[in-house]
């Protein structure tokens, strides 16, 4: 006992030696680390957010190489993300990182949806995510993160907190799926506030469909201070809107905070936030599994305040600091009360010119903000309003009137068509073709389009592959957008047309997109030098580095040894007779050893001498899906003849089964009719044979009926926990009693020591039943043994044994075919063993069967 307490001491130092020294390695090993944001590097809280990342990981005793990739979410769609977001998983796998970190919900989308595997290897942890799809993040265990899930009736509680008076609540959404999910969140967690708080009026507006409605309600806010906004999540637009609004704004964003936005808004300060998701990282790169982490809701929300904003609505510092966390606060604002301390011999001065300038201030603010009251009523009236935002817009804007006659257009859609902007009166009222033409496969569908927007009332999108041509510069210029129908007061008013110039960048990434899609890759093949030039994505699909140079020799090794020659015949006759619509099919091998079957096309440049060709230049396609599907469609076919041949055959076999013993009970049922010409002995007889082939026929439709389920997949299997002991002794007690044969004995062969397995018993139990019918019907003498015996590490097996005939070598791989007997004057299906081999591998077994002619039979179940 001591030596093995001794022991023990030993082996547990030696572990715990040697788990100190693999973390004491994995916290010296150099982590990379990418961070994949939604915006670009200019934002403002870029410095914060680093630092917090850096400090969670150094949370965990972590230092890793962070390096920062951006969606630019702004100024890209959502197929852009996509494919920004594949590349950054690129560069990821190039730079062997270790960890990815997703910040905002753009972020999140694009990784999980581009389609690179890396995102499902390595670990993810996210945060400044507000609606994740759980859909894809409940099935990945190497995800954690935070969710930022807004609290609106918290916000809402502030905001009255701070504006007691203010009762109408205006809930204004932009653009976008994510803007609508948040929006909704909101919609329904301020119903919810406003069920338990009366006195409360409450509105929702989205800015897309109702512009003019914002525009009245933020810009012509009433003087008497009864309205607050929510913008649920910020866009670049609320900008303007905040600047003009006489109502605070509160939003859920941190990076709404601006001298010109948000007054308050519910969130984490980014730094914070990333030094949660920091020290998250640092637990998973020292080896905690993510799905361990999980995925957590932020923890209560702080409220940030822009301090400028609130001095607008008379806000002090001491009375503001209680609030939450200010922003932009001055030293003079912080420190007044130092200045007076210090120079309190000048106070009375000070008040005094204090007191001055904040009469001067005032009055002038007042007077500034009748002025601005005056000209935005006035600038509603006639409608121009609309301009100041318009021309704000990122993109190009037109608006036609009913008659498709020009009522607008911004300087952006000027800009576009090249024309100047002193232009922008004068084009108001001309017809539709004054400013561009937009076209589609080589057909103008302005008019075609209109016309759709208002017999349906719908907003349209353009088809891809649009072109606006300027009517100045005749210039084709690829753009995306759509067309919204104006409605107002319920009547349709006319079209809103707006669009985006796509940068021809963006049509090379697209096109190289869909040829990568497509696996499309360039090559060619100096004559002279007999050398092939492949493209480097094609290259590094092949598993070789970039700029490899394969002569024509060591080409010519990579074909299939079965159709090399055939193919380099050819292709050079293909290029000699210059046939270019030819294609070659070739069968190649990569760096490690794979086949794929590649389509190719050529065609020849000849050099100074027309008749000598120096260059063929080409395209290849991978077609291995191709012939992958051809394939599987011959086998498909010869499965499906297969099946049909098996279908003919099994008719064919029960036709015969079932007429058997339908004659004989149909026969004798007829003798029976004249019973009393035969005796009792006779009778009894005859009895007995209806009641067999009645029996025998019975049988027969039992296990048609379990192979028809078991093909149909109606077959269950219900694993538990049994003891094989205890499940043989009830098969034994049912099959002795079977046995009536007096020469036979049937022996039951358990070892000692009870095993307990999980499994289907009353499937297994059916299964060895069959077996023991079977060992029966052939043995008409001596012993019929069965049981089980462990094999170890859970594996088991149950075998039946006898000593009768015996199976041939010459029959013995035809057992288990259905309606197959080896001796056709023993009664029986021929199903019972196909069905036993079906059940045995539906379990996860398998059959095995040792027999000798005259020596007996043993039939094996290996679990």
């Amino acid at each position: 006992m001591n030596r093995t307490g001794g022991f023990t001491r030993w082996v547990g130092a030696i572990i715990s030696l040697l788990l100190f020294s693999l973390q004491s390695w994995a916290g010296e090993r150099a982590y990379t680390v990418v961070c994949v944001q939604n915006d670009s590097p200019q934002i403002n809280w870029e410095t914060e957010r680093r630092q917090g990342l850096e400090s969670g990981l150094a949370e965990n005793g972590l230092e890793a190489n962070v390096y920062y990739e951006y969606l630019n979410v702004a100024n890209f769609y959502f197929e852009q993300e996509l494919f920004i977001a594949r590349r950054i998983c690129q560069r990821a796998r190039e730079n062997n990182v270790d960890a990815i970190v997703a910040v905002g919900d753009e972020s999140l989308s694009a990784l999980l949806k581009c389609g690179d595997s890396i995102v499902y290897k390595l670990p993810l942890v996210f945060c400044d995510v507000h609606h994740p799809d759980y859909s894809i993040l409940d099935n990945m265990q190497n995800v954690c993160g935070i969710v930022s899930r807004t609290n609106y009736e918290g916000l809402i509680d502030k905001a009255a907190q701070m504006f007691p008076d203010r009762k109408d609540i205006i809930c204004v959404t932009g653009w976008g799926l994510l803007a609508e999910e948040q929006f909704r969140d909101a919609d329904s967690q301020i119903r919810q506030y406003l069920q338990t708080h009366e006195g409360y009026s409450y509105k929702s507006i989205n800015l897309e469909d109702n512009l003019d409605e914002v525009l009245r309600t933020v810009l012509l806010e009433d003087k008497k201070g009864h309205r607050i906004l929510i913008f649920p999540k910020w866009q670049k637009v609320f900008n303007y809107i905040c600047s003009v609004s006489h109502a605070p704004v509160f939003s859920t964003q941190s990076k709404s905070i601006t001298k010109n936005g948000s007054i308050c808004v519910q969130d984490l300060l980014p730094g914070k936030e990333m030094r949660m998701a920091g020290a998250r990282l640092g637990k998973v790169l020292n080896g905690t599994n993510p799905s361990v982490l999980g995925i957590v809701n932020k923890p209560d929300n702080e409220y940030v305040l822009e301090f400028s904003r609130l001095k607008e609505f008379g806000f002090q510092y001491d009375e503001a600091k209680g609030l939450g966390n200010l922003m932009h606060v001055t030293f003079h604002d912080k420190y007044l009360w130092a200045f007076y301390i210090i120079h309190f011999g000048s106070v009375f001065l000070l008040g005094v010119a204090s007191l001055y300038i904040i009469i001067y201030i005032h009055h002038r603010r007042s007077r500034k903000n009748q002025e601005r009251d005056l000209y935005l009523k006035q600038i509603f009236q006639n409608k121009s309003i609309y301009k100041d935002v318009i021309n704000s817009s990122e993109r190009a804007v037109i608006i036609y009137d009913i008659n498709n006659n020009i009522m607008f257009v911004n300087r952006k859609m000027l800009g576009l068509v090249k024309m100047k902007e002193d232009r922008q009166k004068d084009l108001v009222g001309k017809p539709l073709g004054s400013i561009f033409y937009l076209y589609h496969d080589g057909e103008n569908i302005q008019t075609q389009l209109i016309q759709q927007v208002y017999e349906t009332e719908q907003k349209i999108m353009l088809p891809s592959n649009s072109f606006l041509v300027s009517s100045v510069t005749k210039e084709y210029i690829p753009i995306e957008g759509g067309m919204n129908p104006v409605v107002i007061n319920g009547e349709l008013k006319g079209i809103f047309f707006h669009c985006e110039k796509i940068s021809i960048e963006t049509i090379k990434n697209k096109a190289f997109l869909d040829m990568e899609q497509g696996s499309i890759y360039t090559w060619s093949f100096d004559m002279n030098e007999q050398k092939f030039y492949f493209a480097d994505e094609l290259l590094q699909k092949f598993g070789y580095e970039k700029g490899r140079v394969f002569t024509a020799g060591e080409f010519r090794l990579l074909i299939d040894p079965e159709t090399r020659e055939e193919t380099i015949k050819k292709f050079y006759r293909i290029i000699e007779e210059r046939r270019v619509s030819e294609p070659i099919r070739l069968h190649i091998r990569d760096s490690r050893g794979n086949m794929q079957w590649w389509e190719v096309l050529c065609t020849s440049l000849s050099g100074p001498m027309k008749d000598k060709i120096y260059l063929v230049v080409g395209i290849c396609q991978n077609i291995q899906a191709n012939i992958d599907r051809e394939n599987a469609l011959e086998k498909a076919r010869d499965e499906a003849h297969r099946a049909n041949l098996i279908k003919t055959a099994f008719l064919q076999n029960i036709n015969h089964e079932i007429r058997t013993p339908l004659n004989a009970i149909d026969g004798f049922s007829s003798i029976l009719r004249d019973y009393e010409n035969y005796s009792k002995k006779d009778v009894n007889e005859f009895i007995d044979i209806i009641e067999s082939n009645s029996k025998h026929l019975l049988d027969l439709m039992n296990d048609v009926l379990v192979l028809s389920r078991i093909e149909a997949g109606n077959f269950d299997v219900h694993y538990i926990a049994i003891s094989l002991t205890k499940l043989f002794e009830e098969i034994y007690d049912v099959e002795y009693k079977k046995t009536r044969l007096g020469d036979v004995e049937m022996i039951l062969s358990c070892p000692a020591e009870e095993l307990v397995v999980t499994t289907d018993g009353e499937r297994l139990k059916m299964a060895i039943s069959v077996l023991i019918d079977n060992a029966r019907k052939y043995t008409k003498s001596g012993t019929i043994t069965y049981g089980y015996e462990s094999l170890g590490e859970g594996h088991y097996r149950c075998f039946v044994k006898d000593t009768g005939f015996g199976i041939s070598a010459k029959n013995l791989p035809h057992i288990f075919d259905r309606f197959y007997k080896v001796d056709s004057f023993v009664r029986g299906t021929g199903l019972g063993l196909p069905i036993c081999k079906v059940i045995t591998e539906k379990m996860g077994g398998r059959v095995e069967v040792h027999s000798e002619l005259g020596a007996g039979s043993t039939f094996e179940l290996i679990f």
